[in-house]
């Protein structure tokens, strides 16, 4: 890849936000059981019409104006942002979640990628899909310590250090209170603070996370950091990963 960039296109989209702390997960994914959750922590339910999420300021935190953020919706329940300042001749997005789609059919294990570096490329769309979408523990809750391992693995490698660390430092956190290795599905849901529901309306967790409020709140503050992008990671990925991909 030569490296040229263009600026990204314009899409507006209309969108009806119910974001606060409390907000339920959906399960999104029937065949990986994923959870996701609308987008969070503005305390208003609103219609907004946008470009790009950061053009018009939120009356919270939630997302920093320093990085234009585009919509993407994937149902009529699910809504992910999606962080970019440019898009590249090859869209960092995309390539990433090929890799993840390639793991639906084996029920999304990063095992059933035959090269690692497949296997860090669907950690960083996980990664970066749900810490935007609902934090840290949703990431770790729907995808396990193995898809953390390689997720961190990837964003060293691409140069990525500062974000690399606030994602070692919310797993740490974690690690300190639950053993995230080997637990099950069943048993990472108890690390959400939000219930989660199937999509019958059914109860699968009531409220409530094992985690100590102390930590929850860190790591909260850790994934804002995450999502303030500290670091280009679309640039710094392709650039580390078009050389694999292009030959």
């Amino acid at each position: 890849m030569d490296g040229r960039l263009r600026q990204a296109s314009t899409t507006i989209t209309t969108i009806r936000i119910v974001a606060r702390r409390s907000a339920t997960f959906f399960l999104a994914s029937p065949s990986c059981h994923a959870t996701f959750a609308a987008i969070r922590m503005w305390p208003v339910e609103t219609n907004w019409r946008c470009t790009r999420i950061g053009d018009q300021q939120p009356p919270a935190k939630r997302l920093s104006s320093t990085f234009n953020r585009s919509v993407r919706v994937q149902t009529d329940r699910l809504l992910f942002v999606r962080p970019q300042t440019t898009q590249c001749c090859m869209d960092w997005y995309d390539v990433t979640g090929k890799y993840h789609e390639q793991t639906f059919s084996h029920e999304c294990r990063l095992s059933s990628l035959p090269e690692e570096w497949q296997r860090e490329l669907a950690a960083i769309w996980r990664l970066e899909a749900d810490v935007n979408n609902g934090a840290y523990l949703q990431f770790l809750s729907n995808w396990g310590r193995e898809s953390y391992v390689y997720a961190s693995q990837a964003l060293k490698k691409i140069g990525a250090r500062r974000m690399a660390d606030i994602v070692d430092r919310c797993q740490a956190l974690v690690d300190e209170h639950f053993a995230a290795e080997g637990a099950s599905r069943e048993q990472m849901q108890d690390l959400m603070l939000n219930p989660v529901i199937d999509r019958d309306g059914g109860i699968i967790k009531e409220a409530g996370s094992v985690l100590p409020d102390s930590v929850i709140d860190r790591i909260y503050a850790l994934s804002y950091e995450f999502m303030d992008y500290p670091e280009d990671l679309a640039t710094l990925g392709l650039k580390h990963y078009s050389p694999i991909l292009e030959g």
